[in-house]
């Protein structure tokens, strides 16, 4: 037995092969969102790591910084204080 190959029956297999492939291709679409909402979650969670790296790295060297700037203070006022107190005695120790 054989079908006649009308315009209708045509439409009728060709929605029957749609039908049938139809949760496949569901299926599809959505793990492809998923991979594509779990690869911007971890694009964006990357992003924030690195920006909180950096601002940890401009802490330490503002903080190296301040460091470094205090002991120089320091340094420059003892420097000022014994030379208004003593002035020949760095010269004294220079020798």
């Amino acid at each position: 037995m054989t079908v006649k190959r009308t315009p209708s029956t045509c439409r009728k297999l060709i929605l029957m092969a749609t039908l049938e492939e139809w949760p496949p291709l569901l299926s599809a679409r959505r793990d492809s969102r998923a991979t594509l909402n779990l690869t911007a979650c971890s694009s964006e969670c990357h992003a924030s790591a690195v920006s909180r790296i950096r601002d940890a790295d401009v802490a330490s060297t503002a903080a190296d910084l301040v460091r470094t700037q205090m002991l120089q203070q320091g340094g420059l006022a003892a420097l000022a204080q014994s030379n208004a107190n003593h002035p020949n005695l760095i010269l004294s120790l220079l020798r």
